[in-house]
């Protein structure tokens, strides 16, 4: 899509970090301790601490972190449970900011889609918020969205996935639904009494059986999805 962009790259990796540190190596540019930290923490984040069990390191951030690593105050172990506490604490925040914590936005034809990403379970946002779809349905509407989704991802004792999917309509939703049970979502119902209906849309919330699918792998999807 960007093939004047400078530099372009298109390569496997498990942080866009490690390609930060990747340019900054080649460029010759001193990297203080506060970029070391910045850096070195979204690069433990994004790997799960380098390890290789997770399905996410590549030799390119291996040696990024090489770099980075001995720069920043902490030992590795220390820095990345830090981190990891920090990522997962979401103590404080309401419907909107989990939404924009870590959200993504696409303009796909002429439908406008918006997939958030929530550390907490279904169960844990509702007992924080009791009118769950008003605050997916504020959201909706200030960023003109045809369609919203959190993707949650937690840990009760192993990892877990949930969604959340918030329509104009119930048609819109039983359609969608379909689509990714079709593609292999493994989605089960979570039943959130009261948590439905909004004033103008539908929020439906579930389990995610498939815990490889990510937001990375579910936006190919629902691009086809729209297209289609």
């Amino acid at each position: 899509l960007y093939p004047d962009a400078s530099p372009r790259i298109i390569t496997a990796i498990g942080s866009t970090a490690s390609l930060v540190v990747s340019e900054f190596c080649q460029a010759g540019v001193r990297i203080n301790v506060e970029i070391a930290i910045l850096l070195g923490g979204t690069i433990l984040l994004d790997t799960v601490n380098l390890a290789g069990k997770a399905g996410r390191v590549t030799d390119g951030d291996r040696k990024a972190a090489a770099e980075i690593l001995p720069l920043c105050p902490l030992p590795q172990q220390e820095f990345f449970d830090l981190v990891q506490q920090a990522k997962f604490n979401v103590a404080g925040l309401n419907t909107n900011d989990l939404l924009r914590k870590d959200y993504k936005e696409w303009k796909l034809g002429s439908s406008r889609l918006g997939i958030g990403s929530a550390l907490l379970s279904v169960s844990e946002w509702a007992a924080m918020d009791d009118n769950l779809p008003a605050g997916f349905e504020k959201f909706c509407a200030e960023k003109n969205l045809d369609l919203l989704l959190s993707m949650n991802a937690y840990t009760n004792p192993g990892f877990q996935r949930d969604l959340l999917i918030y329509t104009a309509s119930q048609e819109e939703h039983d359609r969608l639904y379909g689509y990714l049970q079709e593609n292999g979502l493994e989605l089960n119902v979570i039943e959130c009494p009261g948590q439905q209906q909004s004033g103008t849309g539908y929020l439906y919330c579930y389990s995610q059986g498939n815990l490889d699918i990510s937001r990375k792998k579910l936006q190919p999807l629902l691009v086809d999805y729209l297209a289609g």
